[in-house]
């Protein structure tokens, strides 16, 4: 009977250990994504902190007009760049990145192009 105890004990810090084990994984996990998702916050806010600086040392009064601020913050709001709304590089791809056709407009159906072809 003593050892059935024991090796039930054993078994549950056997377990304790593995489920401890995945919670520290799953935590991991989790912080991980939290710091990627507060890095791209950052970035934004850097991004519009420099922006809101270079525009108010365009005016004497040192103030950003309420419809560009409006701008920005809707562009703030879609996980968008100011500086590159700014410079009107938001459209195109970033440098190493690959375009892909995303509609059937786009994209050919397989012999389609023989089909034209022929006509």
């Amino acid at each position: 009977m003593g050892e059935q105890i024991e090796k039930h004990l054993a078994d549950y810090k056997d377990r304790k250990k593995d489920f401890n084990a995945l919670r520290r994984e799953e935590k991991a996990k989790k912080r991980s994504l939290n710091v990627e998702i507060c890095s791209e916050v950052i970035d934004l806010i850097m991004d519009l902190a420099n922006e809101a600086h270079d525009e108010t040392k365009k005016y004497a009064n040192g103030k950003i007009t309420k419809p560009v601020w409006r701008e920005w913050m809707r562009l703030f709001k879609d996980n968008k760049l100011v500086s590159k709304a700014r410079k009107g590089l938001l459209n195109q791809p970033e440098e190493g990145t690959f375009v892909v056709a995303d509609t059937a407009s786009q994209m050919s159906e397989p012999g389609q192009d023989i089909l034209e072809d022929s006509k």
